[in-house]
């Protein structure tokens, strides 16, 4: 059993700050219990507050699957299914939750039906918005998931996928899907935010959602509307929190530049360091609301690159926050949970 201690107050502090953003990478979770407290939220109505809760990558896997009820680890589990640090033990309170894709482990319905559940069952949130991976084959009709059925079974479970993330049961639990869509949504202390959602990434392997070569990407990256304040993509910009294991830079360039035309060139940057959680939490003022300006752009695809980054134009003194909310191995943080 893993306790936590609550007879210690201490709050957590920001990974990144400015006047008018924070952003938490670590605090107190069943698998972090000695990090500080997440901080009250700091207000909606007054102060103009909302707390975006970003998670991306969990490939079906849920709290149950490593913490029972009362937040035990799942031992019996082999540690051929701990390959993932995305099983949130405690997601955090807040107004916005935003996943940026792979909501499935192969793309199979029952898969997305899990996360789904999963998701609809998070209660405390106004909205859930949502976008699709390149693991999330069965959202795509275009994938390789659809080419051994026949034209009626594919199409009957192309609906089924698109029911199950537009249907009545999940616009009634907050959940938003975006494909490729432009959303505006307000919240209840009157604050709207202009969002924007693309599950596309270059390709790599069989996928859903992939595009290759310029003409494509720049054609996905340019369907992003300019008034974009919430960006969530599944696939990283070049040289933004995209770094692969083996030192590759694996975001998309055409991306970059398309973001780079919306906030203007990033003169300068800084980095919060990849804690051993699983989300992030950034908040936002409405006094940083600049009309329209891109503030927070999330979104995952490379696992090990997790993290949270400010990228400036202190020319022209705008900036956006930059969230890789993907999820890493769980081998190692497992053997830490057992020897706490």
């Amino acid at each position: 059993m893993i306790t936590i201690d609550h007879s210690d107050t201490t709050y957590a502090q920001p990974a990144l700050s400015t006047p008018t953003s924070r952003v938490y990478t670590a605090y107190r979770t069943l698998k972090t219990p000695r990090e500080g407290i997440l901080p009250p939220h700091p207000g909606t109505e007054a102060e103009g507050w909302t707390r975006f809760v970003c998670i991306s990558d969990t490939h079906s896997f849920t709290a149950q699957d490593l913490f029972g009820t009362e937040g035990s680890f799942n031992t019996r589990l082999g540690r051929e299914r701990l390959n993932l640090e995305g099983i949130v033990g405690q997601i955090p309170p807040g107004d916005i939750l935003l996943h940026a894709g792979d909501l499935s482990s192969w793309g199979h319905l029952p898969q997305l039906r899990k996360t789904v559940d999963w998701i609809r069952s998070m209660e405390g949130y106004e909205y859930k918005v949502i976008i699709a991976g390149n693991h999330d084959l069965c959202l795509d009709p275009n994938s390789a998931f659809y080419d051994s059925h026949s034209s009626s079974h594919s199409e009957a479970a192309f609906k089924q996928a698109q029911e199950m993330m537009r249907g009545e049961e999940s616009r009634s639990k907050g959940i938003v899907y975006l494909e490729f869509e432009k959303q505006v949504l307000k919240t209840r202390a009157g604050r709207e935010w202009k969002f924007y959602g693309c599950p596309a990434a270059p390709r790599y392997a069989d996928g859903s959602f992939q595009y290759s070569g310029r003409t494509e990407a720049k054609a996905v990256a340019s369907r992003i509307p300019n008034d974009v304040e919430i960006l969530l993509t599944h696939t990283p910009a070049y040289g933004i929190l995209d770094q692969t294991k083996r030192g590759k830079n694996a975001g998309c360039k055409y991306l970059l530049r398309h973001l780079d035309e919306l906030s203007a060139s990033s003169t300068g940057a800084e980095t919060g360091g990849a804690s051993r959680i699983w989300d992030r939490v950034w908040e936002q003022g409405q006094q940083g609301n600049q009309g329209g300006q891109l503030m927070l752009h999330v979104f995952g695809h490379i696992h090990e690159a997790r993290g949270a980054q400010i990228v400036r134009d202190n020319i022209k003194d705008k900036e956006r926050i930059a969230v890789n909310a993907a999820m890493l191995s769980l081998a190692e943080s497992a053997r830490r949970l057992l020897l706490i």
